[in-house]
């Protein structure tokens, strides 16, 4: 294989030979990850296990004990090596053995990719975790599969051996009508490659709903392709309701459930008072403890409802259309609102979701 297509990947490749552990072999992506060119590692001045960190050596040696003795035929492990700098690097590596014409293992392939951010990222989640009660977790894009702290269960209600170990068994967990909301969030985030923050409700037994704020980021390969999503999710169900504030009375409950029910129809507060049996100082009370005018709730969850369409939309789903479903007549203050609400216009919503 031409040396100029190895020296073109972005993932360290090298050639080793066994016995003496003599690198015969460095692309240009392995010697720039540790800061050393390649005719340095090929110099016989140099081997991986002086590169590799003291507390990942004796995993590495009983490895590479094993290939020589041809009990194994390859191997994968993270472990961390020395820069030239002195820096720690995480990588991933992946060997595998090459046999000569007798039919013995004389040379092995090493691959090694750089996941020191994924790791950064992950000691600063369990670091966050530690202090602030943060449940943390890591999603594999190609696996459909997530490993998560121990609380992630308890958070969501789940019971024992119900783990929450797919992107569907998670969604699943999530309020009927956050669901769509939720995975349109995640998807766009992977799109971008970036980062969200997104609060939704979890309806545990007995009909409780929690509010949970989930957080993460995207990691990318060396490709700069999305491989895994690592976040943080934390319940702010305590935050919806501010401190002093005892639970809304029944028929305040009743209000609000009407309203949720009928946010896209006119909405009139002597109304909602008279057939609930409040009045319509009691419900201003109630929102201004919320911080809130019963207006802007009203505004909000259209807001909402509009960002749900529009981030799930059909074939003819429009942001005009949306707009006035929604209860919006001026488009203009619609768009202002909805920027402010969601950081971007109903348009861009509209157009990063119909790409997905």
């Amino acid at each position: 294989m031409p040396r100029a297509f190895l020296d073109a990947l972005k993932v360290g490749i090298c050639l080793i030979e066994i016995a003496n552990e003599k690198v015969l072999f460095a692309n240009r992506a392995m010697g720039d990850m540790l800061g050393y060119d390649a005719a340095e590692l090929t110099s016989g001045r140099l081997n991986f296990i002086d590169l590799t960190h003291p507390d990942d050596r004796s995993e590495t040696k009983n490895l590479h004990r094993r290939l020589a003795l041809e009990k194994i035929e390859g191997y994968s492990l993270e472990k961390r090596y020395f820069h030239r700098d002195g820096r720690v690097l995480w990588v991933s590596i992946h060997v595998n053995s090459l046999k000569d014409s007798k039919g013995r293992i004389r040379w092995c392939t090493k691959s090694v990719e750089d996941i020191t951010a994924k790791k950064t990222i992950e000691a600063q989640l369990k670091a966050a975790q530690a202090v602030s009660g943060l449940v943390t977790w890591n999603y594999s894009l190609k696996t459909d599969s997530a490993q998560a702290s121990p609380g992630m269960n308890i958070l969501f209600g789940a019971r024992e051996g119900d783990a929450l170990s797919s992107l569907d068994s998670f969604i699943e967990r999530i309020h009927p009508e956050d669901q769509k909301e939720v995975r349109s969030t995640i998807k766009r985030a992977i799109r971008r490659k970036a980062g969200y923050v997104q609060e939704y409700r979890v309806l545990m037994e007995h009909d409780q709903i929690r509010w949970m704020r989930g957080i993460a980021t995207c990691v990318l390969d060396s490709k700069g392709k999305v491989t895994n999503l690592v976040g943080a999710t934390i319940d702010i169900t305590h935050s919806k309701r501010p401190e002093g504030r005892s639970p809304a009375s029944i028929p305040m409950q009743a209000v609000l459930r009407h309203i949720e029910e009928n946010w896209s129809k006119p909405l009139k507060l002597p109304d909602l008072a008279k057939k609930y049996g409040l009045s319509v100082r009691n419900i201003h009370r109630h929102f201004d403890e919320l911080e809130l005018t019963p207006m802007k709730y009203v505004k909000r969850l259209r807001l909402g409802h509009a960002h749900a369409e529009l981030s799930n939309p059909t074939r003819n789903t429009t942001v005009t259309g949306t707009a006035l479903k929604c209860g919006f007549a001026n488009l203009g203050h619609f768009a202002r609102d909805y920027r402010r609400e969601f950081g971007e216009r109903p348009s861009e919503t509209l157009k990063g979701s119909a790409s997905c």
